[in-house]
């Protein structure tokens, strides 16, 4: 029979081709498993471990103080700035505070025997500034006269307008408030404590540090205890 060239199954487990320029075989080889080597570690390779362990745990210690001491650091540098801020600031008041402008109320002249029926009568507040420094723009609003008692039943008098000024350091005056004219009766009521009468108000000015300030009055007559012009119970008081 006639042979057809192409592949032939050989004995062995080789496959043969054929083509023109001869045979091609093909061999297929099964490499053999590799061996796992496990290494066993000595004493040396041990102590070599801790070691390195050792260092790598005084390494992060040492990371962790220096950002602490980092942190802590930072705070007291910030609480160092605030100490420097409170301290100039309180320097600043405590400056202002002696060099700047004090407007107080001296006394209370008005003495009993002052209040008169049929005539003017008024009333004084007495100021000084007993600041170191100018009193600037000080100008002063009054209140009205205010009664209280039968015998004295009447509206306040005149307020007077007073104008702007400026006080300088030791400098005093007064406030000459209302001019009124009591009724028949109204002096001895407020002798006899039947009567009384209060006035107040407010002084402002400016010192020279650009601040504004103010001080507030309240007097007050009644014959039944002192006879004389004392303060009222709220006081006086100043900024």
């Amino acid at each position: 029979m006639g042979h057809k060239p192409g592949k032939e199954r050989l004995s062995g487990g080789f496959n043969q081709s054929t083509n023109p320029s001869g045979p091609v075989v093909n061999v297929a080889l099964k490499a053999p498993d590799l061996l796992t080597i496990r290494k066993i570690p000595t004493t040396e390779d041990n102590q070599q471990y801790a070691e390195e362990k050792g260092n790598r745990a005084a390494t992060l210690r040492t990371a962790r103080h220096l950002n602490l001491i980092t942190i802590c650091g930072g705070i007291i540098a910030l609480l160092s700035l605030v100490a420097v801020y409170a301290s100039l600031w309180q320097s600043r008041q405590t400056f202002a505070l002696g060099n700047r402008a004090w407007v107080t109320i001296t006394d209370t002249p008005l003495s009993a025997g002052s209040i008169k029926d049929g005539v003017f009568n008024s009333v004084i507040v007495n100021y000084k500034n007993g600041g170191t420094s100018p009193a600037i723009n000080f100008h002063t609003k009054m209140g009205p006269v205010e009664w209280t008692g039968a015998a004295c039943q009447m509206k306040g008098g005149r307020t007077p307008y007073y104008s702007t000024m400026t006080l300088g350091p030791g400098a005093t005056g007064h406030n000459l408030n209302e001019m009124f004219v009591v009724p028949q009766g109204c002096s001895e009521a407020l002798n006899r404590g039947e009567a009384a009468f209060r006035y107040s108000g407010i002084m402002y000015y400016q010192d020279i540090f650009k601040e504004s300030h103010s001080t507030w009055f309240c007097l007050q007559y009644e014959g039944k205890t002192t006879r004389e012009m004392s303060y009222c119970p709220e006081g006086n008081g100043l900024d």
